[in-house]
């Protein structure tokens, strides 16, 4: 009778295991656009996207690849335009941005740094051949203290003190400097105010 309880119970045991086991299985998985062009391509867990995933454009363009974990986006996802050029690039944790990012503008790069995705520290704004062209400090998610503009000799032209309260910006005492010998020409009397969309 004992013997019976533990193979019962074994049998038990390992056939919850499979049903355990089956469900945390990686399937792979492809979707098409209605003309047959691949749309994307990954991993499905429990039917749902899970690890490695890519998405086209209808032309088969790569636009976007990264990774999921729990279903959550998870390390460095890479997102091109429809000509396949890369136009950012972020990292995840946990489904939210989490580290340096980087966004890839047609003037400059833009860098950003993510916590618990909320934007941290300083925004840095680099041209092609390196050179910073803005520094753009945050506080709590928002443009907060003095923004610096540089020319590509690295001198200051433009000084902005920045701060935002709710759904409003506010651009305090914009400064031009004069390109030439570092001056300041001048200084704007008024507050700018801008309604944030």
């Amino acid at each position: 009778m004992k013997k019976r309880i533990i193979i019962i119970g074994f049998c038990l045991f390992y056939s919850v295991f499979l049903v355990v086991y089956a469900q945390q299985e990686f399937v792979p998985q492809k979707y098409f656009y209605q003309d047959g062009t691949l749309s994307s391509e990954g991993f499905l867990r429990n039917g749902k996207p899970d690890s490695c995933w890519k998405s086209y454009s209808p032309k088969g363009i790569l636009l976007s690849e990264g990774n999921r974990k729990n279903f959550l986006l998870d390390g460095l996802w890479k997102f091109y335009d429809n000509d396949g050029k890369i136009q950012s690039e972020i990292i995840y944790k946990d489904g939210k941005k989490e580290g340096l990012s980087r966004s890839f503008l047609s003037e400059y790069i833009q860098e950003v740094v993510y916590h618990n995705d909320t934007i941290v520290g300083v925004v840095k704004q680099i041209d092609n051949q390196g050179e910073i062209l803005g520094l753009i400090p945050f506080y709590n998610g928002k443009e907060n203290g003095w923004a610096r503009f540089f020319d590509t000799l690295g001198n200051i032209i433009t000084i902005l003190v920045l701060c935002k309260k709710g759904n409003m910006s506010i651009d305090l005492m914009p400064m031009v400097l004069n390109r030439d010998y570092g001056k300041l020409l001048t200084i704007a009397e008024n507050l700018f105010w801008k309604k944030i969309i």
